[in-house]
């Protein structure tokens, strides 16, 4: 179940993120349990109809809570997107569960990146979304 959790030091002045307790994605190994999902789909349509790609028309993502094509293309665009800002990120169209800011030489997770980018672009509705969760401690799944 996607959670509320305490992040260390990262450079968006995040003191919590949406966390996700499985992975979310294409690959064999992503988990896309419904909840993780939904977190995932809310927060890129929290920030969504402020981007470039959106106006092109592709729309908001369905929030059925299901892995979906457009759920994927919107994570490998928003991962592509966070690469040519200069933020190392790794580019697989999955969304980790984030133990800190990042890993291995400073590799951003994407879920702090939607995190950030959701809070950045919808304050409002960022706030509201993060006290729609519970607080759930690390590890309890």
């Amino acid at each position: 179940m996607a959670f509320r959790d305490n992040i260390g030091p990262n450079p968006f002045g995040l003191k919590q993120i949406m966390n996700v307790t499985k992975k979310v994605g294409t690959e064999s190994d992503c988990a896309n349990r419904t909840n993780d999902v939904e977190a995932v789909q809310k927060l890129l349509n929290l920030f969504l109809p402020t981007t470039e790609i959106f106006r092109a028309g592709f729309g908001s993502t369905n929030g059925t809570s299901r892995f979906d094509a457009l759920t994927g293309f919107y994570i490998f665009k928003f991962q592509r997107s966070m690469a040519f800002t200069g933020r190392t990120v790794t580019v697989d169209g999955c969304v980790t569960r984030a133990t800190a800011f990042g890993y291995g030489g400073n590799t951003m997770f994407t879920i702090v990146g939607l995190n950030a980018s959701a809070n950045t672009r919808n304050p409002a509705g960022y706030a509201a979304f993060m006290a729609s969760f519970p607080i759930t401690p690390p590890g309890v799944d």
